[in-house]
């Protein structure tokens, strides 16, 4: 595959060369940074703007700058009414592309179905992401390895270019790091941070699907778990940002979104069939 816009194709491109054990590779620091480590990345949530070539492609550069193992874990669950709040931003859903996903070669693809037992929406969440990450582990036990470090990405999020994993010095490193104040949208942890993740409390009652009070607006996990919070919780600097349809980039950063989305849309790679459209 390939961007069709030559100045999103060149910055994407320029990175996409870069192995993983250039990008973690420091000297003066033992156990993970000196090595190639595993990488399992889930790439989890409803489809939406997915379709769009330069979402999907964009996250697909970032997996194989991190030379990663991909599982997906989506649904296709679109509410039409939900996203045109004004705090959704009239967000958008493509058409299920089986094609873009294939193009990841995931070790596992799943749809994700609707969790009856559990009614709020940071229990559902979290039921999810550890599901897929559950998902990693087993693979990895079947293929007689371990991850070292898991990613957990969104499918509607569009990473301008793929940059370094952050440098973890030892396996027992428990810091989270996150994309800047939506930590949700990309975050990496190590597998001792991804058992420390289970083992919070407030974590053993979302898998529970019991309610956590307070939770903000009933939404959503990452606002009641301690390791999404400072101290543990560190700033990962990944430039782009989450497209809620072919005119708005939000939550973004590192980036000009006006200029990016004036380009992307002159390319037509923010073009899809959105749901419901007639044939």
């Amino acid at each position: 595959m390939r961007f069709t816009g030559n100045l999103l194709f060149v910055l994407l491109r320029a990175v996409v060369a870069v192995s993983l054990k250039e990008v973690v590779h420091n000297r003066g620091s033992p156990a993970i940074a000196n090595s190639s480590p595993n990488v399992a990345v889930c790439i989890l949530g409803e489809l939406r703007t997915f379709g769009m070539p330069a979402v999907h492609e964009s996250i697909l550069q970032a997996v194989h700058a991190w030379n990663a193992d991909v599982f997906f874990h989506y649904h296709t669950r679109y509410d039409p009414v939900a996203m045109a709040g004004a705090h959704r931003g009239g967000a958008v859903a493509c058409e299920e592309n089986r094609t873009a996903i294939h193009g990841f070669s995931p070790k596992s693809t799943r749809q994700i179905p609707e969790i009856d037992k559990c009614s709020g929406k940071a229990a559902v969440q979290f039921v999810q992401l550890d599901n897929c990450f559950r998902d990693a582990e087993d693979h990895a036990r079947k293929a007689g390895k371990q991850y070292d470090v898991f990613v957990k990405l969104r499918p509607d999020f569009l990473i301008m270019h793929p940059v370094p994993l952050p440098t973890f010095t030892e396996p027992t490193d428990l810091n989270l790091y996150g994309s800047h104040d939506k930590s949700d949208l990309a975050f990496v942890m190590t597998k001792d941070g991804l058992d420390r993740f289970r083992s919070q409390t407030n974590a053993q009652s979302l898998r529970q699907c019991l309610s956590i009070e307070p939770v903000v607006l009933n939404c959503c996990w990452e606002y009641v778990l301690e390791m999404f919070k400072k101290p543990l919780l560190k700033q990962w600097d990944i430039p782009g940002g989450l497209v809620r349809n072919n005119m708005t980039l939000e939550k973004s950063w590192g980036v000009n979104p006006t200029k990016l989305m004036k380009q992307l849309n002159g390319d037509g790679t923010l073009s899809c069939r959105v749901v419901g459209t007639p044939a």
